[in-house]
């Protein structure tokens, strides 16, 4: 049966306080590989409330990302009704407050006149009711996780803030696995030869030892995660953006999630959306360069918080946060050419 992995990372501004609704929801599809998203997730958390949201099915599961959509919205309906309660809770506080004051107000004036405003004023306060929210979070998800936040900001905006992901291909279902399968019908290696190039092209040059646990969890992730490529079947999915605004993030020397296959993005962008490359760090660098990802969704999400908050405002074109760049590649070095 598939289930639910559930984490809080508190930022260090939060000390011990356990916020109703986390920030960031991280997004993990991949149980496997979790020890990849750490070191970022340690730099996000110094600033942010993240909640790590994990998907594992068993082996006796049929893939389907659809089942991984639909728990991500169980878990996000849980998040609502906790907001709700809370927002009531406070409501109740606020309405009780405003009663005590205006039976304070009415036993110090005993004129009519103010009596009569009192019982007008706590009238009001008892049938106001309290506002409902639509609780929304930024989704941020690598590779497969990525794609299983992708599908979900297109069935659920309203709860989406922004999205990130990171080495996601314009064609979301060209992860790694799919490559893997390509390439095995291509050559005639077993799947341990196959896995090892693969640990080659996806971490670059690794220790034996090292090499050898990349394997093994890639050999995992090929049974665990919900993608949905077998040897003798290629799926697709639908091409585009959402609604939300969404930031596009990979490095030069990625081979899932090329320049290439970036510029492919720009079609299904608007100017809410990001597109950023990192000069190496192949299809896991957010594993090895966990800072400058962690400055880079920071930026983003202060950016888009700024689009949603405020719809009718424009973020100056100045800012160091590079918003708007609609159609625009940001780099750590030049651009490659689309």
């Amino acid at each position: 049966m598939s289930r639910l992995h559930l984490a809080i990372h508190h930022s260090a501004n939060h000390h011990n306080f356990m916020p109703t609704t986390p920030n960031v929801v991280w997004l993990n599809a991949s149980p496997s590989l979790r020890w990849v998203d750490q070191p970022l997730l340690r730099h996000l958390a110094r600033h942010r409330s993240i909640a790590h949201w994990e998907y594992i099915q068993s082996l006796d599961e049929a893939s389907a990302l659809n089942t991984a959509v639909e728990l991500l919205h169980q878990y996000i309906t849980t998040l609502q009704i906790a907001q709700d309660h809370q927002i009531a809770q406070d409501h109740q506080i606020a309405q009780d407050h405003q009663i005590a004051q205006d039976q304070i107000s009415q036993s110090e004036n005993q004129s009519k006149v103010s009596q009569q405003n009192g019982k007008t004023n706590g009238s009001n306060a008892t049938h106001t009711k309290a506002t409902h929210t639509a609780v929304k979070v930024h989704l941020v998800g690598h590779g497969i996780s990525g794609v299983v936040g992708l599908l979900y900001a297109r069935q659920f905006p309203e709860h989406v803030r922004s999205l990130a992901l990171l080495s996601v291909a314009a064609q979301p279902a060209a992860t790694w696995h799919s490559h893997y399968y390509v390439q095995r019908q291509l050559f005639p290696y077993s799947r341990a030869r196959l896995l090892a190039q693969t640990v080659g092209s996806l971490f670059g040059e690794t220790p034996p030892h090292l090499a050898n646990a990349f394997i093994n969890a890639l050999e995992r992730d090929l049974e665990a995660s919900p993608q949905e490529h077998s040897l003798f079947r290629l799926s697709n999915l639908a091409k585009g953006g959402i609604e939300p605004p969404l930031l596009i993030g990979s490095s030069y020397t990625d081979p899932i999630a090329s320049p290439e296959t970036l510029c492919d993005w720009q079609k299904y962008l608007k100017s809410s959306d990001a597109l950023w490359v990192y000069p190496k760090g192949r299809h896991f660098f957010h594993y090895f360069f966990p800072q400058a990802v962690s400055d880079r969704l920071s930026a983003f999400w202060q950016a888009s918080e700024q689009v949603t908050d405020h719809p009718t405002e424009q973020i100056p074109q100045s800012s160091p946060t590079m918003m708007p760049i609609s159609l625009k590649i940001i780099s750590g070095e030049s651009s490659p050419t689309c």
